[in-house]
């Protein structure tokens, strides 16, 4: 009996036992293959993380867009462009002074003064050419300017000017009244307005030929105070000297456009401040101007090359010469 016995624990105890190993090797095989899954960055990548614009440049989206789909915003729908950097520097509203020097192009359109003059004024030079959009407003300023007063005898004396041109005018200056003063006057190359062709001088001749400097004043006042509604304003006002650090000049004419002229001059500003002031406005919360024929405009600014634009509808764009963009769209 004790034989048969022995033979029959021994019989019924080793299936337990392969049983009990069988167990223990797959609990480590499955705790092998966790581990290393674990350490695998390219299977924790694929089960575990999106992917983010920075792991993803080609899909990456500026940092000044929230979506790139349209937003909405005042009933309007927008879109974000990409604008060239070089965009920045070109425009009607761009900032052109002492800090912040003019980026010559061959795109800005010049035309013959002479040749596209309205018969409401004179020119002093057939040569001297400005901007396509200048001369348009520059013909409905004068024809209203004769129509209310009857004067034809005002002479634009300058308009673009190259930079050797305007090196010659500065130098002279300098000659005559020294560095410092002479900044005070005539721009520093590359520094002008009239690098632009957006800017105008007037002067007066009488009938016997002589020249008389343009002061504003008399039958003349209309203009300055008139000219915002032709899109221009007197750049360099009296009392903005020690913002522009021009001297006071009432015979130049800077234009910007009706909006922004009528804007500019309701708030009595210079256009440095002018340019400042329009950081506060973006496309969800424009500035809204009425010009005096009852049109509405917004207008905001966009930094960087990053624009929203209206998706339909037109509007103007320009670069502030400095760090972004201005948009302008009439809205009624």
């Amino acid at each position: 009996m004790s034989r048969n016995y022995r033979r029959g624990r021994k019989k019924s105890t080793t299936p337990y036992i392969i049983g009990i190993l069988i167990l223990v090797a797959a609990a480590a095989l499955s705790i092998r293959g966790v581990l290393g899954h674990a350490k695998d960055p390219s299977a924790a990548a694929v089960n575990h993380q999106t992917p983010s614009a920075e792991s993803s440049p080609s899909n990456a989206v500026p940092p000044a867009i929230s979506s790139p789909d349209p937003v909405s915003a005042g009933g309007i729908e927008y879109v974000a462009v990409e604008k060239p950097q070089e965009e920045i520097y070109k425009g009607n509203l761009i900032l052109v002074n002492k800090d912040h020097a003019y980026k010559f192009s061959d795109a800005v359109k010049l035309v013959n003064l002479y040749d596209g003059k309205a018969s409401s004024y004179k020119v002093s030079d057939t040569d001297i050419k400005i901007g396509s959009e200048t001369l348009k407003a520059l013909n409905k300023l004068f024809d209203a300017f004769y129509a209310q007063t009857g004067v034809g005898n005002t002479y634009i004396i300058s308009a673009y000017r190259s930079y050797d041109r305007q090196q010659a005018l500065y130098q002279r200056e300098v000659a005559e009244k020294g560095e410092s003063e002479a900044a005070y006057w005539v721009a520093k190359p590359g520094t002008s307005e009239h690098h632009t062709g957006l800017a105008v001088d007037l002067g007066l001749f009488d009938s016997s030929g002589a020249y008389h400097e343009y002061d504003g004043s008399g039958k003349y006042s209309w203009i300055n105070q008139s000219c915002y509604k032709y899109g221009f304003v007197v750049r360099y006002r009296e009392d903005k000297k020690n913002i522009t650090y021009i001297a006071y000049e009432p015979w130049h004419f800077r234009y910007l456009g009706i909006p922004h002229a009528t804007q500019l001059s309701k708030l009595k500003l210079s256009l440095e401040e002018y340019i400042e002031l329009l950081r506060s406005y973006s496309y969800d919360k424009p500035l809204k101007i009425t010009t005096d024929d009852g049109s509405v405009y917004n207008t905001y600014f966009c930094k960087g090359q990053t624009v929203y634009v209206p998706k339909n509808g037109d509007y103007e764009l320009s670069g502030n010469n400095v760090d972004g963009f201005i948009v302008t769209l009439k809205v009624s």
